[in-house]
Parts: C-alpha cells; sequence; structure tokens
C-alpha cells in the first residue's frame, strides 16, 4: 500500500482549501476506515487476504473445469464478494488520502 501517512500540515492545508466542514467529513470517513485499513496491513490480516484469494482460485478452477458443487459455486461467490468489498474500501481510502494530499 502506498505512503498513506498525513501529517497535521496535510490535514490543514486540506481543511483550509475545502473548509472546515467539508474536511471534517473526509477526516470522519477515513476514520471509520483506519482501522480496517490497519487490520489489512498487518501479517494476520495479509495472511486473511492470502487464504481468501487462494480458496477463490481453487473455486474459481473447479467452476471453470465444470467440477464444482452447487455449495461451492455459492462460496465462490462469497468470497469474491468479500473481496471485491476489501477492495472497494481500500481504493475509496486511498483515493481520500490522495484528496487530502494534493
Amino acid at each position: 500500500m502506498s505512503d498513506t501517512n498525513l501529517t497535521t500540515g496535510d490535514l490543514e492545508a486540506f481543511a483550509s482549501k475545502v473548509g472546515q466542514h467539508r474536511a471534517q467529513r473526509l477526516f470522519a470517513i477515513l476514520g471509520k476506515s483506519r482501522q480496517f485499513i490497519n487490520a489489512l496491513s498487518t501479517p494476520l490480516g495479509q495472511e486473511l487476504m492470502n487464504d481468501a484469494l487462494d480458496r477463490c482460485q481453487i473455486l474459481l478452477d473447479k467452476i471453470i473445469t465444470e467440477e464444482a458443487t452447487p455449495q461451492e459455486k455459492a462460496d465462490y461467490r462469497a468470497y469474491r464478494a468479500i473481496m471485491e468489498n476489501w477492495a472497494k474500501r481500500v481504493t475509496v481510502y486511498l483515493e481520500h488520502i490522495k484528496k487530502i494530499k494534493g
């Protein structure tokens, strides 16, 4: 993950540029997402993500070769939805960081 550290200067500059109210809303969104981002950045979070990716790949291979059971197809859809949600959360978080850093 790219540099996600913000300085007080970054926050103050952004707030003066966009206004205090808008900045506070964006800071609140970042605060809610930060715990999730931190969790994914830990060794355990990385291991969980890799396990989910590996499981997705195994299930997808079974689906492609038409060996998957209905339960495995459902599991794949669930894993894929989780991974898409995680990716979206990280992308939105990084986009907000980029806005603040200018």
